[in-house]
């Protein structure tokens, strides 16, 4: 051990060194939000950030995109390529005017910018109708769920006017199935209203000047289910590509993700020489890990406000564990 302690200074600024590689190099770090983290079938999990679904002229055909704008800068996606993740911390309380519009329950319910949306990290979903060429009408054609679903505004505003929810879309019967996204309408924000946790699969359709598309879009509900586990769009299996070449790809070895619990960064001895691992578990129950074979998984609840910047969110990992919201209770509106 008078190798580890000789020089004190070195050996720390040594591990200092090592440690940063191994959070920035060599083991993966995926931030929720950050556009990194992917699901089954190679799909984008968003699961947090400003993000709009598009309908736009590409190449003389109308499309529904997803301008994803979670990241540093704006990303279009493909829907079928998206799973959205309706996080946990978005069971919040359903106001009577919505469950009244949408013919749900007035139970919680999970919920995308709903009221405490500026106090969780979720996904905040728009629309936006100006890159159409014109009105365009949105048609809920085809939906599969373990609850209901329902597009519905409902403002603080409209709450002091006592005016009643408007409801845009949703899946009980006796809710429209479709509305028109106005061409002036840059970023509508209706609530996205779920009344169970589990998989829902949202078929859009979108016609704007005789011309239409579908995209049928996957959202994770809750925690119940893994959204890194669900395949995107309809729930097909992609069709794996043909290799280039007769030449076989190597893969790379799977790796391990740790996204809860506690480890530890430690330079240890092994086999004679000193090596810096992960270790995984508790004093009783762990395993040691290479950083380069671990992928540390950052959460949405683990994020938080900055203090030095405090309009900057940061993603961090607490010595607590964290639901992702930061409470603010509100009282329950009826009418």
């Amino acid at each position: 051990m008078r190798a580890l302690t000789r020089d004190r200074r070195a050996f720390t600024a040594a591990a200092l060194a090592v440690a940063t590689a191994v959070l920035l190099g060599a083991a993966g770090l995926v931030a929720g939000g950050s556009g990194a983290a992917r699901a089954a079938g190679g799909a984008v999990v968003l699961d947090e950030g400003e993000l709009d679904f598009t309908p736009r002229l590409v190449s003389g055909k109308l499309q529904l995109q997803i301008d994803d704008r979670s990241g540093t800068s704006t990303v279009v996606r493909e829907p079928k390529d998206v799973v959205l993740h309706t996080v946990q911390a978005s069971l919040q309380t359903t106001f009577d005017p919505v469950a009244t519009a949408l013919g749900t329950t007035n139970l919680d319910s999970w919920q995308l910018n709903g009221w405490e949306a500026e106090n969780i990290f979720a996904p905040e979903p728009g629309w936006n109708g100006s890159k159409a060429g014109g009105d365009t009408e949105v048609t809920l054609s085809k939906y599969e769920g373990p609850g209901d679903f329902g597009l519905a505004m409902y403002t603080r505003e409209m709450d002091n006017e006592d005016a009643p929810a408007i409801p845009y879309l949703g899946s009980v019967a006796s809710v429209q199935r479709a509305f028109t996204l106005p061409a002036d309408a840059e970023r509508l924000l209706p609530i996205w209203h779920f009344t169970a946790e589990g998989v829902y699969r949202l078929t859009f359709t979108v016609t704007s000047g005789g011309a239409s598309d579908t995209e049928t879009l996957a959202v994770v509900v809750g925690d119940d289910v893994d959204p890194a586990d669900v395949l995107p769009g309809d729930g097909t299996t992609p069709t794996a590509s043909p290799p280039d070449s007769g030449t076989p790809t190597p893969s790379a070895p799977a790796a391990q993700v740790i996204d809860n619990g506690h480890l530890d960064l430690a330079a240890r001895p092994v086999d004679g020489s000193l090596q810096f691992q992960i270790k995984q578990g508790t004093a009783r129950d762990f395993e040691w890990f290479e950083p380069e074979k671990v992928v540390l998984h950052v959460k949405p609840g683990a994020r938080d406000e900055a203090t030095a910047t405090p309009t900057t969110p940061r993603h961090r990992r607490s010595r607590t564990q964290s639901p992702g919201r930061r409470p603010r209770p509100r009282p329950r509106r009826t009418r």
